[in-house]
């Protein structure tokens, strides 16, 4: 278990050092529009996320899916 965490939290990890170093405030990670590996370990990392959307079913149905699979990361 302690290394699915570590595998985890490995960019997060890196990106708070890097924000250290430098003494950034705020990191924004472009990702793309998909809830793949990358996107889930991105956002279980982030304290905060923004989700650009349109006004249409599409942009609808994509934030009940990116809600859903959230929530399901979260649980698990």
């Amino acid at each position: 278990r302690k290394r699915g965490y570590g595998g985890v939290s490995a960019i997060r990890n890196l990106v708070i050092d890097h924000m250290r170093e430098e003494a950034f405030d705020l990191a924004i990670c472009d990702t793309g529009p998909n809830i793949g590996p990358l996107n889930r370990v991105l956002l279980l990392g982030a304290s905060h996320f923004v989700v650009p959307l349109a006004c249409d079913g599409f942009s609808l149905r994509a934030i009940r899916t990116l809600g859903n699979a959230v929530f399901g990361w979260i649980e698990e």
